[in-house]
């Protein structure tokens, strides 16, 4: 399959003309079902590579070595160290005990399918003095470090992921040896493995991939294992970025499409239970698509750029962490996005991938969070940001669900003209809200009379004009209008427009 990468730089303007009626306010539905706004939660003072939630309990993991209350600068009251992993309320945002010391960075956390154990992967070769070579595992009953599963791998561990039974380990990342172990049936280990439960290498599963891996899944059916990283042969067959190996021998499973082009890496894979894999990548292709993992064939492709990081599916929404900008026409429910600004959250419809209107922003340079999880209810990221919507927060936040607090941007200052006698014509421009991609604008003349009401749907890149007539004036007399947007709990109003006589 051929597919272009459209890069132009004119603007589509899209204009929309109002129905004559007028359309009664109601209250929107947000986006997501997540508030913009996020909640209050303690900070890293470095970046938050892999995340995982279970129990109550947040597990971050990454390059910091402390963490403090929100809204505090680094070094400022109350920061506790926490080296490259740390554990928080998950309600209420601060730490908890959970004091281990890890002597690299963290790359990926993965629970057990029965969550009583957190394995972790990453850079580090010893926890609280242990030899841990680049994977460990933890019990979330106790926090204790595992003592039973130490298996040493030789190169950094980038992804993990476990059979749906949990005795069978998957591991990805950059490495050739495996508790000493360099070939494995007939072939050199090359960055992918399998241990069990209890640290023992499964000479059995023995794929190949020629470079790095940075994610694995492994459907609730526990069909086959879904591989995703740079490399350009997997198992010794050509497949750019992504593939599938079987679960046992690791020999190459069916896979059609291959969006990956060079110089690009899948970076997230998850599945939703119903037959979908959802795959994040970054690079000259740095989007989200789905496929059908039975055998890897297109579910839906969405041409929009931004270095995707991370995925949930949370709310009937899939959350996005990346920077998107710069998407196709025809694809996503809009015209090509032209403006600059990089958008480092956002969410779209799991069943066709387009886009939603929910607009959160980080200050991460240039990529956005580099993890995303949830507890069902709440968002949780990780990144190499220190703000997030313009406050200081660094390395992680969260956000959860209703009411509403963010309102709309003011609209801009609509324009008015004479339009036949004692008639005006307003012309408006939609605003944006970041969690409510459709809002509700009134048209007022003169401060206080309502000439129309009308719905509008728009998103960062798409502000769509609606024109409203204003007749019945009497002739000569002198009007000024303004617009207030409404997400039906909060709004905003815009300065009015230049006085305009009724012809």
């Amino acid at each position: 399959m051929s597919i272009r990468f459209l890069r132009a730089s004119t603007l589509l303007l899209v204009g929309l003309m109002a129905a004559l009626e007028t359309v009664a306010p109601v209250a929107a539905i947000q986006d997501g079902g997540l508030n913009a706004d996020p909640l209050p939660m303690w900070q890293t003072n470095d970046t938050v590579y892999a995340l995982a939630v279970t129990g109550g309990v947040l597990y971050a993991g990454g390059d910091f070595t402390s963490v403090r209350p929100p809204g505090q600068p680094p070094g400022g009251p109350g920061e506790v160290a926490r080296r490259h992993i740390a554990a928080f309320d998950a309600d209420k945002g601060t730490p908890l005990p959970f004091p281990h010391d890890v002597d690299g960075g963290i790359r990926a956390l993965r629970l057990s399918p029965d969550h009583g154990t957190l394995y972790v992967g990453g850079e580090f070769t010893h926890v609280d003095g242990l030899p841990r070579n680049h994977v460990a595992a933890f019990s979330t009953a106790t926090g204790a470090l595992a003592t039973g599963f130490h298996p040493s791998v030789n190169g950094p561990v980038r992804a993990i992921a476990t059979s749906p039974q949990g005795s069978t380990v998957y591991l990805g990342g950059v490495f050739q040896k495996v508790n000493g172990v360099a070939t494995v049936g007939g072939h050199a280990v090359s960055n992918l493995a399998a241990v069990s439960s209890t640290g023992q290498l499964l000479t059995s599963f023995a794929p190949r991939a020629d470079k790095v891996v940075h994610a694995l899944a492994v459907p609730d059916d526990g069909s086959r294992v879904i591989v995703g990283g740079g490399f350009n042969y997997l198992d010794g067959v050509a497949g750019r970025g992504i593939g599938a190996v079987d679960p046992i021998d690791g020999s190459i499973e069916p896979w059609q499409f291959h969006p990956i082009p060079l110089e690009a890496a899948v970076k997230t894979i998850i599945t939703d239970g119903q037959g979908h894999a959802f795959i994040g990548s970054e690079g000259t292709y740095d989007g989200t698509f789905a496929v059908n993992y039975s055998n890897g064939s297109e579910f839906w492709f969405d041409r929009c750029y931004g270095a995707t990081q991370s995925l949930v599916l949370l709310k009937g929404w899939l959350f996005v962490a990346s920077h998107m900008h710069n998407c196709a026409p025809g694809v996503v429910g809009g015209p090509k996005q032209v403006e600059k600004v990089w958008h480092h959250f956002a969410v779209e419809v799991p069943g066709n991938g387009h886009v939603g209107g929910w607009w959160p922003n980080t200050s991460g340079n240039p990529l956005g969070p580099r993890a995303l999880a949830t507890d069902g209810a709440q968002l949780f990221a990780g990144g190499d940001f220190v703000a997030v919507n313009h406050e200081r927060q660094q390395g992680l936040t969260r956000f959860g669900g209703p009411p509403d607090t963010t309102a709309p941007s003011r609209p801009p200052p609509p324009t008015a003209q004479g339009a036949g006698t004692g008639a005006i014509n307003v012309t408006l421009t939609a605003s944006l809200d970041i969690d409510d991609g459709t809002l509700t604008y009134t048209v007022l003349r003169d401060g206080t009379v309502t000439v129309a009401t009308r719905t509008i749907t728009s998103k960062p890149w798409l502000r769509p004009t609606v024109t409203v007539n204003d007749s019945g004036l009497a002739s000569g007399s002198t009007h000024r209008y303004t617009i207030r947007a409404s997400d039906g709990i909060n709004s905003n109003q815009s300065s009015p427009s230049a006085s305009v006589v009724a012809p």
